[in-house]
């Protein structure tokens, strides 16, 4: 490795040592920095060698309604292995406010911990001309404007977490909120670190009735490698 490079390399993982070690007020990161961080995130998330598809994956799907606010109840359990369309939906969740195309809006929201991990949290909004996030209503697909938080972790710059939730829906829709909750958790697969979903959840709220998906990802035993900042959270 040149030796500018490894020093660049020193000098990244000190500012992240320092950083996690900070026990006052952190400052704000410069403009600088943050757009640094976003185009890291960004060329790690488009990278064409990111690949899940090949891997062997089991998904855990547990289906509630509720029609009082915080009384949910099960409606359905399903467990599905090998390819499945949530992952793609999971995989485009991550990509879309990153595609250059998406002219998606990034600005600076708050430090964060997420698992024990310092994070740069930055807020972003896709307008609903640009949105792939269709929710159903009477048969249609409607695309739906979004807003939501993407959690950065320090030490490697990649994305923890990402939120979403839906802005300016229309006064006639019959959906009037929609959210979903991302983790992504840094998982080790051989000797490749690929972004794998780990968990999911999405809640929509209608007039009469919210329903709220949860969804677990596991790999098959013979490809995980165990994920030391992941702590199973209760499934209910």
């Amino acid at each position: 490795m040149p030796r500018l490079a490894l020093a660049g390399c020193l000098l990244w993982s000190l500012g992240a040592f320092l950083l996690a070690g900070q026990t006052g007020p952190r400052l704000v990161p410069t403009a600088e920095i943050q757009n640094e961080v976003i185009e890291i995130v960004r060329d790690y998330i488009l990278r064409p060698t990111h690949n899940d598809s090949n891997l062997s994956l089991t998904l855990m799907q547990r289906q509630y309604s509720a029609s009082s606010p915080g009384q949910w109840q099960l409606q359905r359990f399903e467990r599905t292995s090998g390819d499945s369309p949530k992952i793609g939906q999971f995989r485009n969740m991550l990509r879309e406010p990153f595609e250059l195309a998406t002219l998606t809006s990034f600005k600076w929201d708050h430090w964060g911990t997420l698992r024990g991990r310092l994070t740069y949290v930055f807020a972003y909004v896709v307008e609903r001309s640009r949105s792939g996030w269709h929710i159903s209503q009477d048969s249609l697909e409607l695309a739906r404007a979004y807003s939501g938080l993407v959690y950065v972790n320090v030490e490697q710059r990649v994305v923890l977490r990402i939120t979403r939730k839906t802005v300016d829906v229309p006064a006639t829709s019959k959906v009037e909120e929609a959210s979903a909750v991302l983790d992504y958790p840094l998982a080790k697969v051989g000797v490749s670190r690929l972004l794998l979903p780990f968990k999911a959840e999405e809640q929509v709220r209608s007039e009469n009735l919210s329903t709220r998906t949860v969804v677990y990802v596991y790999l098959a035993p013979a490809h995980l490698t165990p994920i030391g900042e992941v702590t199973l959270a209760s499934s209910k």
